[in-house]
């Protein structure tokens, strides 16, 4: 079994700040992650609304903390 996104695109990663996204990011994949099977994203489509700065946040912060070893 595999989990799929996670990453909720009508909160923090719209409205929040960089570094709430930053933690949103980390905090996922801390609880997501262990074991394998996750592959971290939006949940939905990322809307015309979200900050450009805070989705950057949230790929950078994935391919920083999200790959499996």
């Amino acid at each position: 079994m595999s989990f799929h996104g996670c990453i909720h695109t009508g909160g923090t990663l719209a409205f929040g700040s960089v570094d709430e996204t930053v933690r949103l990011v980390r905090d996922t994949l801390d609880i997501m992650k262990p074991g394998g099977g996750f592959a971290l994203s939006p949940t939905h489509m990322i809307q015309d609304n979200t900050p450009l700065e805070n989705v950057l946040a949230l790929y950078e912060t994935a391919r920083q903390f999200g790959a499996y070893s």
